[in-house]
Order: C-alpha cells, then structure tokens, then sequence
C-alpha cells in the first residue's frame, strides 16, 4: 500500500518526522505485516541510534515479501516535507479508510452466508456494525472533500 510506504519513508528521513509518526500510529495499525516489520525495524535502528541504518534494516528484511517492500519503500520520493504533519495525517487516513473498507467487504460477506444459512438475527446484528462502519467512511470521505 502506498501511504504506507509513504510514511516509512518519511519516517527514516528525518528524526523529528519519525518521533511524530510513533506518537500518532503504531505497527498494529499498519495493514500489510512487510510494513509493520519494516516500521519495527526503523524504530529500532533509530532508537538504537544504529550506523548506516539502512544496511541494517535491509539485512533484517529477509524474507522475501520484507525485502521486495523494503526495496519499494527506499524507491518512494516524497518531495517536500514543510507541512509534514498534513502529509503523514492523509497517509494515516488513508490506511484506516482502507481498513474500513476491508472490514466492510467482510461484513458483507459473513451477512451474505448467514442470510443463506437462516441466521437472521446474527445478520441483523452485521448489518448495524455495516451501518456504523459505513457511516465511519462516509465521514472519512466527507472530511477528504474540504
């Protein structure tokens, strides 16, 4: 996922950046588990004040998913970080309304078996999650536009 990449980029550029992203989202809240390795192993070579910390993470990265993110990160051209914060809080947004939408599909899939299944009132109780979760979006989508 690109804001992902994105904000591991820019986490290892700067040290003031980095310190802004751990206190805003943690790896849990990364969506693909190459990032979430990737964002462990930026926080430790930089807490551990690491030599030529890029070597290291890439030495780390030895699986094969890790490693060809980790290639894709290092490739990402941020451009100007000035208003860094607004960049890092869209890149944010971004992944959690990708979250959202995957908990929506979901959703309405297990909606979908259960309403085959005769289970109606385990749809029911779906659908109000369906309904809070799209109303989550249909904020997220609304806060984009301004």
């Amino acid at each position: 996922m690109k804001a992902e990449r994105n904000l591991l980029k820019i986490m290892m550029e700067n040290t003031n950046i980095y310190e802004y992203i751990i206190e805003i989202i943690s790896e849990e809240e990364l969506i693909l588990d190459s990032h979430k390795k990737i964002f462990n192993l930026i926080k430790e070579a930089i807490e551990e004040e690491t030599e030529n910390f890029e070597k290291h993470i890439e030495a780390k990265c030895d699986d094969i998913e890790s490693s060809k993110e980790w290639i894709k990160v290092q490739q990402v051209e941020v451009g100007d970080t000035d208003s860094y914060e607004d960049l890092i809080s869209d890149y944010i947004k971004e992944i959690k309304k990708f979250k959202l939408e995957e908990s929506k599909k979901e959703i309405m899939k297990k909606i979908k078996d259960y309403e085959t299944q005769g289970l109606f009132e385990e749809s029911l109780k779906l659908v109000k999650e369906l309904e809070i979760i799209q109303k989550d979006i249909m904020q997220m989508n609304s806060s984009e536009g301004r």
